[in-house]
């Protein structure tokens, strides 16, 4: 079997990118990420994605008992995590009468669930810098909101200050043309 030669290799993301466009290759993420690099946020840390090489044992007794149709009828998301990392990086090198196609097929499954595994968390990353810039913009809306109550505040002061003074010329002034 040829899996040996699969688990020493790592295989970039952009090797495996399908002609017709239904995979998309990572490079087609917009500009914005590179700004983010030259920012020094890490998004490109993600962008270099490389899948892993498949070397987890299958436990098989414990992969038995797993009742797939209940995960299905029940969406029980929970258990599925769990066997995620046995599934991505599962090694079949230790079968050797399995059929060549389903191991093919197994294969690029491993990869695709590695691939959205690795694009669930460049979302989250992505997801955290814009909560991040939310927040900042928060707290320059009320900062600026503090300053316009003061500038309110400030306003109506001046006024009761204006119309106080207004009140004091006009007295000035009846005082005037009585003299």
């Amino acid at each position: 079997m040829h899996g040996n030669n699969f688990n020493k290799a790592i295989y970039q993301f952009s090797e495996m990118n399908q002609s017709d466009g239904t995979l998309q290759s990572i490079e087609n993420i917009p500009s914005e990420i590179e700004s983010q690099q030259e920012n020094g946020t890490g998004a490109m840390e993600l962008l270099n994605f490389r899948f892993q090489a498949r070397n987890l044992s299958v436990d098989w007794r414990k992969l038995s008992l797993i009742d797939v149709d209940r995960i299905s009828e029940t969406m029980d998301i929970d258990q599925l995590q769990e066997y995620i990392e046995l599934v991505t990086y599962a090694s079949l090198d230790e079968l050797t009468d399995i059929d060549p196609l389903f191991v093919k097929l197994f294969r690029l499954s491993q990869f695709t669930i590695e691939y959205l595994l690795h694009s669930q968390d460049y979302l989250k990353l992505l997801l955290n810098k814009e909560k991040q810039k939310i927040s900042k913009k928060d707290k320059i809306v009320k900062i600026t909101e503090e300053e316009i109550k003061k500038v309110k505040n400030e306003n109506i002061l001046l006024k009761k200050e204006n119309k106080k003074r207004r009140r004091m010329l006009e007295e000035q002034q009846v005082r005037l043309k009585i003299d």
